[in-house]
């Protein structure tokens, strides 16, 4: 058997895992059935697609509710924004972009996750 070495992302990496876990088998024989075409591959969800979904949360948000960009999403959910950082750099000038705002940045917690106030 041939061995090959890969680089992948940590949220797919999680999500591979998490398969190989519901499944009870090894991580190689997960991701080997799905190298086989009889699973189905792990998507990540986009930025743009996560971007609005974000966005239509903190809309639904009460005004004066607080909550973080993590709050908006399920676990799952949340596992497949590719790079948070970035993400909540987007999240961040999209609701303060829009007229009126969404929402506003109000502080960050001891964990450096922003909290976020709706308009």
């Amino acid at each position: 058997m041939a061995m090959l070495m890969i680089s992948i992302e940590e949220p797919l990496l999680h999500r591979l895992v998490a398969g190989a876990c519901a499944r009870n088998v090894s991580l190689d024989n997960q991701i080997m059935t799905i190298l086989s075409g009889a699973g189905d591959v792990p998507k990540l969800m986009t930025s743009e697609k996560g971007l609005a979904i974000a966005l239509a949360r903190a809309k639904a948000k009460t005004s004066g509710e607080e909550f973080t960009l993590e709050n908006l999403f399920t676990e799952d959910e949340w596992g497949q924004i590719p790079s948070r950082r970035v993400f909540g750099r987007q999240f961040r000038q999209a609701v303060e972009a829009t007229t009126p705002p969404v929402a506003r940045h109000d502080h960050k917690t001891a964990t450096n996750k922003a909290v976020y106030q709706r308009c």
